[in-house]
């Protein structure tokens, strides 16, 4: 797995980790790695992977009780 959020890391990369990080109950590290990639996406310009982000985002952080962010 990837161990670092640095700029330059594919955003999709970043989006699996962190799927896999709220699979094994590691929210708040997936909402940490996932704003990254949301970033990155943001960044790249790259729309379709900016939704599919963001909706795992929200799953993370509603699971961490967190909607209204």
């Amino acid at each position: 797995m990837i161990d670092s959020t640095e700029a330059g890391v594919a955003p999709r990369l970043w989006h699996l980790r962190g799927d896999a990080l709220v699979a094994l109950g590691r929210l708040a590290e997936a909402v940490d790695v996932l704003r990254s990639a949301l970033l990155e996406a943001e960044r790249l310009q790259l729309r379709d992977r900016q939704w599919r982000v963001a909706a795992s985002l929200a799953r993370a952080l509603r699971g961490l009780g967190r909607r209204e962010e």
